[in-house]
Parts: structure tokens; sequence; C-alpha cells
């Protein structure tokens, strides 16, 4: 599944799931116990989220063994799955549809230019950086307001030194004017 088109629902479940880390954490603290239960209510009006939206959402986040729904007056929403080990890919999965962001990613796509298209391979890539981001941060991670930059990025902030202008320019008066222009290829 590609995470290329994140909507709505995503963000709102997202943000259902850090508020009931927090409250889970939270009741620990205070009383030692575990696992205290958040009404829908309380969570679309602290998230200023639709209660309606949430009503949705949730349900298929319990469908899925995240959340547990009990029912009744001291009733609501826990967690069911430890937030420390808990990605934010496993809750997207969830709440998206496996509808392909663009047609490059369709398993039938027949575009006769797929197989050595420039920009479709750059998608790709896009995807599984994204995708490999999201297998890699977890909700604990967010609950704890955690700034979690990809390591792809990391490496080659580091890695990377201020290039030299003049080099650029000097390598590419090699290449027959491609790099000025001369080429009328596109993707």
């Amino acid at each position: 599944m590609s995470f290329l088109k994140i909507g709505t629902r995503s963000r709102y479940a997202l943000r259902f799931m850090i508020e009931l880390a927090e409250v889970e954490r939270a009741f620990r603290q205070e009383s030692g116990k575990s696992r205290g239960y958040v009404k829908l209510r309380t969570v679309a009006s602290s998230q200023e989220i639709s209660w309606r939206y949430l009503e949705q959402i949730a349900p298929m986040l319990a469908e899925a063994g995240l959340v547990e729904p009990v029912r009744g007056r001291f009733g609501g929403y826990r967690l069911l799955r430890n937030p420390e080990t808990l990605s934010i890919a496993e809750i997207l999965r969830v709440v998206e549809s496996d509808e392909a962001p663009m047609k490059c990613f369709e398993p039938d796509d027949d575009c006769s230019r797929s197989a050595g298209c420039a920009a479709s391979t750059f998608w790709k890539g896009l995807s599984e950086v994204v995708d490999k981001y999201l297998e890699g941060v977890t909700l604990q991670d967010l609950a704890d307001g955690a700034h979690v930059l990809p390591e792809l990025v990391l490496d080659r902030r580091s890695a990377a030194s201020e290039p030299d202008p003049k080099a650029s320019l000097e390598s590419d008066a090699g290449t027959n004017g491609e790099a000025a222009g001369g080429s009328d290829k596109a993707s």
C-alpha cells in the first residue's frame, strides 16, 4: 500500500489514537494501573473533530484490534496495542483505502511508457521512502511529541557537502549542451 494519498480519515484517526495514548499514559501515572476508557464525544471535543466522523473511524480501528470499545456509562475506547510498538503505517492501513494514488501504482497499469519512465520510478521510490518512514514512527513517538526525521534524509544531509558552483558549470560545459536545454527528451 502506498501512503502518498493520505486523507482526512487518516489525520483524524491519528489524532484519536494519540489522544488514547496520552490518556493511557496519564492514567498509568496517576493510578499505577493501565488503560482508562475515553468517550468518543470527549475526543471529538478536545480534538475539534466531528463526533459523527469519529463514529465511522473508531469501529474500523476496533475491528483491526487496535482499540477496544466498551459500551455503557463508564465505557468508551482504549488502546489494545502498546503505543511503543504500534507504527503509524499500521494505523493508516486500517483507515485508508487500497486505492492507488496514481495510475503508475496500479497492478494493471497499461501505460506504454511505464517500462522506461523515469517519473514512474521516482514516484515509486518516493512511495517506498514514505512507507518506510511511517513504519518507523510509532504512536508513542507522536504522543511524546518526538520529531522524527527519516534516516534517509538525515544520511544524505550529513553526507552532502556544499558543491562548488564553478565545478558544476565546468562539467556541464562538456556535455554537448544537453544540461543547458539541448535535449528534447521529456518524461
